[in-house]
């Protein structure tokens, strides 16, 4: 039995209070805590040692440092999963489950829990990759909800996202998604496909003729957003002669999500 928790806060994370956090859960285990904070996120543990005492203290790293782990439960097949992961060349330093965790990761990413066999629950950062992880996230659900086909990120607009500073946080990476996605003409996104508050050293994109950049950043950005949805929607509209079941098919989405829109942007009358 561990005890685990964290804190999810970009540029606010209190070591003090994620140590008081810890401290209430300390009958989950008495034998060691421990504790990994960054600019983005904390983790701690509470741990009843059990497996490997000396080496095992949580959270666990990958190789880089760039994977985090914090873990209570049991996988009963992490032995099997270890000596497979070894061979592909990883390199364990605990003889614990829970560095399984931080390699299979590594190995299959978010379907690394088809793999598992236990009982679990399981905190698990990637540094290099947050912004990733939510983008696919985003990438996934508003395809379904738009009625696209699967959508991937090339390489180049993986790297534009992890390059940017985010200062909307996630909002703004949903919007900047959600725009992509709208607008895509092929399965895979590219950085020509994201507007990233305007910032042409960055994405490469001008603001329009006219565009007004009073405001913060984010705001901006939203404003943006829904310009682009107001003039792709029109234009669809107009094209239709105003049957929108037709335009809801030029603009590849569903009736239903088209009406929601034209509602948001003050179009359904």
């Amino acid at each position: 039995m561990c005890g685990i928790c964290g804190i999810y806060a970009p540029g606010n994370i209190d070591p003090e209070l994620l140590r008081r956090m810890n401290d209430t859960i300390v009958h989950r285990g008495p034998d060691d805590e421990g504790y990994y904070t960054d600019e983005r996120v904390g983790l701690a543990s509470r741990r009843l040692a059990i497996i490997d005492l000396s080496l095992g203290r949580m959270p666990i790293h990958n190789e880089d440092e760039s994977v985090w782990v914090v873990f209570n439960g049991e996988i009963y097949n992490f032995q099997e999963l270890r000596a497979d992961l070894i061979k592909r060349g990883h390199t364990f330093v605990t003889n614990t489950d829970t560095e399984t965790l931080v390699h299979l990761y590594e190995e299959r990413g978010t379907d690394m829990f088809a793999a598992l066999r236990g009982m679990f629950a399981i905190a698990l950062w990637d540094r290099k990759r947050d912004v990733l992880l939510l983008a696919d996230h985003f990438l996934g659900k508003l395809a379904r909800e738009f009625s696209k086909p699967a959508l991937s990120l090339s390489p180049a607009c993986q790297q534009l996202l992890l390059s940017y500073s985010w200062p909307g946080n996630v909002r703004e990476l949903s919007n900047a998604i959600e725009r992509a996605v709208i607008l895509a003409e092929s399965q895979t996104l590219g950085p020509e496909d994201l507007v990233l508050g305007f910032l042409s050293s960055t994405s490469g994109a001008a603001p329009p003729s006219g565009f007004e950049l009073t405001g913060s950043l984010f705001d901006t950005t939203e404003r943006a957003v829904r310009a682009v949805e107001r003039a792709k929607i029109t234009q669809a509209l107009e094209e239709s002669r105003g049957n929108r079941a037709l335009a809801a098919e030029k603009l590849n989405i569903s009736s239903k999500t088209l009406l929601a829109k034209l509602r948001a942007l003050g179009l359904d009358s």
